[in-house]
């Protein structure tokens, strides 16, 4: 059922990867592949890039900027949800940038932007 949506033209398909998961090992990366060799229709969303391993930020930094061996003409952008806490704290609009802020800090200089 899922090939059926992928394999149309008009399809934008959403690549859902986990920061910590070996990219090249992530289903969808494969299946859109099949459906959109160019990449033209394929939008990466990396999820939970504050759970990466220290020490896996030159993995993960150029796969986001669309530099690693897996390439989209759209690109691909990082999403991070908040934790249980950060939800029990109700923290701030700002306190959640300020947080964000510190994980793409680390992820830029783990690798030239």
């Amino acid at each position: 059922m899922v090939d059926s949506y992928l394999e149309k033209p008009r399809t934008i398909i959403l690549a859902i990867v986990q920061a910590g998961n070996d990219i090249v090992n992530q289903s969808i990366i494969r299946k859109s592949k099949l459906f959109d060799k160019a990449g033209q229709r394929t939008l990466g969303i990396i999820t939970k890039p504050d759970l990466i391993n220290a020490g896996a930020e030159g993995r993960i930094a150029p796969l986001a900027k669309n530099q690693d061996t897996t390439k989209l003409q759209l690109g691909f952008l990082l999403l991070k949800n908040p934790t249980s806490k950060e939800r029990e704290d109700l923290i701030t609009p700002k306190q959640r940038s300020a947080n964000e802020g510190v994980i793409v800090a680390t992820l830029q200089s783990s690798v030239t932007w």
